[in-house]
């Protein structure tokens, strides 16, 4: 008979520090393999509070743990809006949800999770992804023939902000570019659906789309966040939807990586065709895409339902709701990356929310996938 962890975990076994973690969390035992853990903000309870997000360091093997965790703030983001995501090697996660509904607004909520097979274990939130991953993935793209990797500058902490480029490697040829880039840090879901999009678009199946088609991705704008389990904002305590400036970028009246990342994509306007913008983020339920259509693309490849169409045939998981336009609609933030660009350039601006109900890597990523098929799709068959 397997015999349990009497000695059970203990406080010193948590660490919330490391590549995925949650600065200012204090945790404390209440009983056996039972803790509470009350969750800090970078602001002191006037921001977003910090993500859950910590590392079981030893011991883990064969006990049950349960987790009470709480912010003690009035805010009106919840911490418990989204499941996590726990992993023996931060590689495969598996999800475990909240035991309360966090719309029912509970003081604290529970995590229970299942006896442990290995000692130590990896707790992030939705599907994570780190400063780390993401230079790893960077690293590993670099030695494709598809891909260039584009520096755009530092984070004010000294992290790298990189701007993923494929294409078929042709200077000159792509007849559109698409820009795709995640703002909100924590919003991990989103840089998830981005990868299914990069996987594809590294695929044999998508030559045709490379030739005439250029796309750049920007995993993450805030690369010091997620050791700190920071939620939408920088080190500056800026929310990084709040930071597009219409008139132009502007070092003195931008946040650091608002303003590199803007600058960047200036001058990707500037020297290349830019087709449509994507701002990609997280709320509750299937991936939801709110479009500004520009003129330009419906004069040349039909109407916006036509995209919407071609998303719809290839979402056999109904990972998506069906894409709308919001184009006569007046802009309720001005300074979002999801109008930003729409009014800056009169490009295609497309706000990608939602897939929080989505709860594994394998599936945001095919939501990508389906996403840049059906855009593959519109330009293909739709050129007048």
């Amino acid at each position: 008979m397997k015999q349990e962890n009497r000695s059970g975990l203990q406080v010193k076994d948590f660490s919330f520090a490391g590549e995925l973690g949650s600065e200012g969390a204090r945790i404390r035992q209440v009983g056996y393999n039972h803790f509470k853990i009350e969750l800090a903000s970078p602001m002191h309870g006037e921001g977003c509070p910090n993500r859950l997000q910590f590392t079981i360091r030893q011991n883990a093997k064969g006990n049950q743990l349960r987790l009470d965790v709480s912010y003690n703030h009035t805010n009106f983001m919840r911490f418990d809006e989204y499941f996590c995501s726990w992993s023996y090697d931060k590689k495969t996660w598996q999800p475990i949800e909240w035991e309360k509904d966090f719309k029912e607004r509970p003081e604290e909520n529970t995590l229970l999770f299942a006896e442990f097979a290995e000692d130590t274990v990896y707790v992030g939130h939705q599907v994570p992804m780190s400063y780390e991953d993401v230079e790893r993935v960077v690293a590993a793209l670099s030695q494709n023939t598809y891909v260039e990797i584009i520096d755009i500058g530092q984070s004010l902490e000294g992290r790298n902000i990189h701007r993923i480029v494929i294409s078929d490697g042709k200077a000159g040829a792509a007849e559109h570019t698409h820009y795709f880039a995640q703002q909100h840090p924590g919003e991990h879901n989103a840089q998830w659906r981005m990868m299914g999009m990069i996987e594809w678009l590294l695929s044999e199946e998508a030559g045709c789309f490379r030739k005439n088609n250029e796309c750049h991705f920007v995993l993450t704008m805030s690369p010091d966040a997620p050791s700190r389990g920071w939620y939408r904002a920088n080190t500056q305590f800026h929310d990084m939807n709040r930071t597009y400036l219409v008139s132009g970028s502007d070092s003195e009246r931008q946040t650091h990586e608002a303003w590199l990342c803007q600058r960047d994509l200036e001058q990707i306007a500037g020297h290349s065709k830019l087709m449509t913008v994507w701002a990609m983020h997280t709320w509750g339920g299937k991936v939801e895409m709110l479009m500004r259509e520009s003129n330009d693309m419906e004069s040349k490849y039909g109407s916006w339902t036509l995209l919407r169409d071609a998303i719809i045939a290839h979402d056999q998981e109904s990972l998506c709701k069906p894409l709308y336009s919001v184009k006569e609609r007046p802009a309720e933030i001005e300074t979002s990356w999801g109008y930003g660009p729409f009014a800056q350039f009169g490009v295609t601006s497309v706000l990608c929310e939602g897939s929080g109900s989505i709860m594994t890597k394998e599936k945001n990523m095919l939501s990508g996938k389906t996403i840049i098929q059906g855009l593959a799709d519109y330009f293909a068959k739709n050129a007048s």
